[in-house]
Formats: structure tokens, sequence, C-alpha cells
């Protein structure tokens, strides 16, 4: 209720991350379980968080350095929160673990722009988490990103969400996120596979119903009278 954009994207990781985990052996009902929790901290400030924004960005009036910080806290106010209420260890441990020390590359290179590359530390602009140490956690970090990153997308196609999925996977290895987990290079590809026929189901080709009251006038059929049922009107 505080958090609605966020809490659906947090079933929806729950899902790609189920399947994931189960598609190469992990703890599915753990991943299942840290995606339900895994962003609870945004609950300190949700709409700094465009999943729960509606038609506002506060970070457009903020320095990209005030909204990195606001941005890497949800972390540690999520771990604050799940320790609070007792929430077990090993959840807690994904928690921590689901931004790893990744960058907030667009607060970063929106800094960049206005100051320059020599003024900014990438540091600056990177999380102070603990990069994943288990297959569970790596699953949870590139489910999450792929989620959101394919949440932003414009009406795409198959085919771009499946380029976004091998691009967000490419980044977090590529970025050395992946590199004290567990997880070897034969499961990253299943774990892809995975993800693309979760998605598959996502965007499956609709049937498209055409409007009722178009078919009746072709068909020269009645229009429904108010209170009656269809049958009644046949």
């Amino acid at each position: 209720i505080e958090a609605p954009g966020t809490y659906n994207h947090s079933l929806m990781v729950a899902s790609l991350g189920e399947a994931a985990a189960d598609a190469i052996g992990a703890n599915a009902n753990l991943v299942k379980v840290g995606a339900y929790f895994h962003d609870v901290g945004k609950l300190k400030r949700p709409m700094f968080f465009s999943e729960n924004q509606q038609g506002f960005n506060p970070h457009d009036e903020l320095d990209p350095a005030i909204s990195s910080a606001i941005i890497t806290a949800h972390v540690t106010d999520g771990l604050d929160l799940a320790k609070k209420h007792k929430i077990p260890a090993r959840v807690c441990d994904l928690i921590g673990q689901h931004h790893g020390d990744s960058m907030t590359a667009a607060f970063y290179y929106k800094a960049v722009e206005r100051e320059g590359k020599e003024k900014i530390s990438e540091e600056d602009y990177r999380y102070k988490g603990i990069k994943p140490q288990t297959k569970e956690s790596a699953i949870l970090m590139i489910c999450d990103s792929i989620e959101a990153a394919v949440r932003s997308m414009d009406s795409p196609t198959k085919e771009q969400v499946y380029g976004m999925i091998d691009k967000v996977i490419a980044g977090k290895f590529n970025d050395g996120q992946l590199g004290d987990s567990d997880m070897r290079l034969n499961e990253l590809e299943t774990l892809r596979q995975a993800v693309r026929a979760a998605y598959a189901g996502i965007l499956h080709e609709r049937v498209k119903y055409p409007d009722v009251e178009t078919l009746r006038s072709e068909l020269n059929m009645p229009v429904l009278s108010e209170g009656k049922k269809e049958g009644e009107n046949r």
C-alpha cells in the first residue's frame, strides 16, 4: 500500500528468481522469499524510487550525489527494518547483497555531464554493499536488475526484452559483481535461458478481440437493452 510499485516489482522478481533458481538447482524458495523482502528499505522514502512515482520525480531537483545517496541507502534501510522485524539471517544476506557494490550509473553520468569526469569519483556513486556470496544472491541481483530494466522499456518486443536480459547479465559479469558467488558460466547461461523463457510467457501475443458494438452492427444484431441478459435479447 505504501509502495505499490515496489510491491509489484518484488512479486515479479520473485517469479523470475524462482524460475532461474529451479533451472540451476539453487534454493528457489530462498530466492523467492529474498525477492519479496529485498527492497523493503524503499518504504522509508518510497517516492524517490521510479516505480512508485506518478508524474513527479524528486531527483530532477536534486544534486546527483544526493540522489545516489538516497537510492543506495535503501539497502541499509532494508537491513535495519529486516532485523527489527526478525527476518531470518539468510534473507537479510540477500537484502544486503542484492546490489553488491554496483554503480548508480544514471546519477554518475549526470554528475559527469555537469562537472566533468575528472571531478567525479566512481566510488561515490556505488552501493556500499557486499557482492553476492552465493548463487541465490547472484540470482536475485540479476533478476532484480532485469525486471527494473525491462519495466523501463516502452512497449518492447520480445527480441528487445531478450537483448536487455543479455545486456544486464553481461553488465553484472563484466562489473565483477558475480565473482564472489559460486555461479559457474554454464549456470549463468542456463539462468539466461530460464529468464528468457519466463518473459516469453509474459510477452506472448494475445488475440485481439473485436469491439463488441462494432460486431453487433456488422451482424445487424440488436444492441443489448439495459437490464436484460444477453440470452434474453437474442
